[in-house]
């Protein structure tokens, strides 16, 4: 409603209702679309939006069913089931600019309250009132901060979190778990609050949730919409199109979106939804093997020595594996009606023990791992041995995705046509390293981290070393865009030393490669020079 001072103005008392005001708001709305609103009106219409929920929850709707029927009317008209005059194809196109740039307005606004009701609904618990333990990942990097202002560091009790209490995550991985024995997972880079002892407000970043019987109607909220379990494990994302996911692994949840007039949702174990900045929600496909499901106090990570080929495979271990044959990389000919492959020659001597030696024509090893999937920050690390005068420019290394379009995939390869490089590429975007020919032949070390950052640009934060010392990274420009690697049951799973997009008939690295290792996480120069010297971290498993 109006306030108390601007209804006096007008000459309105405060019993005039909404509804005898709607017509003269849905003037201002029509002007607005049409293109014809003159400033004054714009200002208006601004300041009726920011003093009256009313107003807002109108002029969403109008957009929405603007939106709806501009969808509908250009689908029928193609497909003659509708008369839709030409006409106002041609007219609602012109139109279109002045929607887009009023639906944005809306986006901003609408964003703002979400989180002022965030805020609202964040208690501030008392100086001794500690209800959150908080577990963070070797790798992680957060600030706390809190509503208290008298309180120090110390008072934290090392880790413990109260109500009101703010987490900022720039990387690594941390767990709260709450009285009601309610586990949240949380990937950096992610902003958390505490809002009570049976909620968490996520502002960014990626959460997976496991509920017991206890914990029933646990609360996740955003600025668009709220999470109520129901009994269950799922997951929440922002995503880089502003958008908020819900994968649910098992049991049942129900999201409310923010504005009271949009239907509510129950999704069960299989389902997913995303949610735009309005809270309005579309079915997508479930993936669970997104998130970090499991906590782990170092880095988790999978790790292949080569050292023994056990039949056609090479064993794998590490902390997201359940034994040494679960991820085993299988040696594979591409080419189908190639003679045997003799095992001999796929083991040399390597940098630490044996390697899988690679011949360049046709052979690789293939694994059932997916992956790490969408823009979660990663570590490949292996010692290589390419051969200089190889052919074939970019044969990666290791690979895994799909090529359904720029940022589904992830490779690491080495160019060797016009100049030397380290690449790392989700197809588009991209970034490389360039490389002295001294490299070649020889065994060095090579490490690609992509953090799940961007720069102000939009390029991906992407880092090379070789042999423990940092690279300078280039890029193409405009091959930037958001990472977000497919790791579906129809993506190619990890693989070294062909791409996950060639078949029958494509090539292979020629080249060795020995203890090659993949982190979910960011490894610091540190960590890479001591597993470059020691072959491992102070956290592996022994």
């Amino acid at each position: 409603m109006y306030g108390e001072e601007r209804a006096a103005q007008g000459g309105v008392g405060m019993k005039k209702t909404f509804e005898n005001r709607e017509e003269s708001v849905e003037q201002l709305i029509h002007n607005l679309e049409d293109g014809v609103a003159t400033p004054e009106q714009r200002e208006r219409l601004m300041e009726l939006m920011r003093d009256s929920p009313e107003v807002v929850d109108l002029y969403l709707r109008h957009m929405k069913m603007v939106a709806l029927l501009k969808m509908a009317a250009s689908s029928r008209a193609e497909i003659g089931m509708m008369p839709v005059s030409q006409d106002m194809l041609r007219h609602d196109k012109r139109k279109s600019g002045i929607i887009s740039m009023a639906l944005g307005v809306a986006a901003v606004l609408f964003l703002s309250l979400g989180f002022l009701f965030f805020q609202l609904n964040r208690q501030v618990g008392d100086a001794d009132d500690f209800l959150v333990v908080l577990d963070r990942s070797a790798d992680s990097i957060l600030s706390i901060s809190s509503p208290n202002k008298d309180l120090t560091d110390a008072d934290f009790g090392g880790n413990q979190l109260r109500v009101g209490d703010q987490v900022s995550l720039s990387q690594g991985v941390v767990r709260f778990t709450f009285p009601n024995g309610v586990k949240a997972i949380v990937e950096g880079p992610a902003e958390v609050d505490v809002l009570s002892e049976v909620s968490l407000g996520m502002k960014s970043g990626k959460a997976w949730f496991r509920v017991p019987k206890e914990g029933h109607g646990f609360t996740v909220e955003s600025a668009q919409v709220k999470v109520i379990d129901l009994g269950t494990e799922f997951g929440v994302y922002h995503d880089k199109e502003k958008k908020f996911q819900v994968h649910v692994g098992k049991g049942r949840v129900r999201v409310e979106p923010r504005l009271k007039s949009l239907a509510k949702h129950e999704l069960v174990g299989g389902e997913a939804m995303r949610f735009d900045v309005y809270g309005l929600g579309e079915e997508m496909n479930v993936k669970t093997s997104m998130f970090q499901r499991k906590f782990i106090v170092g880095i988790p990570y999978l790790h292949w020595s080569f050292d023994e080929l056990d039949g056609l495979a090479f064993a794998s271990e590490g902390t997201m594996t359940s034994s040494s044959h679960e991820w085993r990389a299988v040696v594979q000919r591409l080419s189908k009606g190639s003679e045997p492959l003799n095992f001999r020659n796929a083991v040399t001597r390597g940098k630490f023990g044996k390697a899988f030696s690679m011949n360049g024509k046709d052979w690789f090893a293939q694994t059932a791992f997916p992956g790490i999937g969408g823009d979660s920050p990663r570590t490949f690390a292996a010692w290589v041995r390419h051969r200089a005068d190889y052919g074939m420019p970019r044969t990666p290394y290791c690979s895994w995705g799909r090529r359904l379009g720029y940022g589904k995939s992830w490779k690491v390869h080495i160019w060797t046509q016009d100049g030397y490089a380290l690449w790392s590429s989700a197809f588009k975007p991209a970034a490389y390293s360039p490389l002295p020919k001294s490299t070649f032949d020889e065994w060095v070390h090579i490490v690609s981290v992509f953090t799940g950052k961007y720069n102000d640009e939009g390029y991906p934060e992407i880092r090379h070393y070789v042999n423990g010392e940092l690279q300078e990274m280039l890029v193409l420009p405009g091959d930037k865009g958001p990472i977000d690697t497919d790791i579906s049951e129809a993506s190619t799973r990890l693989r070294f030393g062909a791409a996950y997009d060639v078949d029958d008939g494509g090539y292979t690295v020629d080249g060795d490669i020995d203890e090659a290792y993949l982190f979910r996480g960011v490894l610091n120069e540190k960590q890479i020079r001591q597993l470059m010297r020691e072959n491992r971290l102070h956290f592996f498993v022994r």
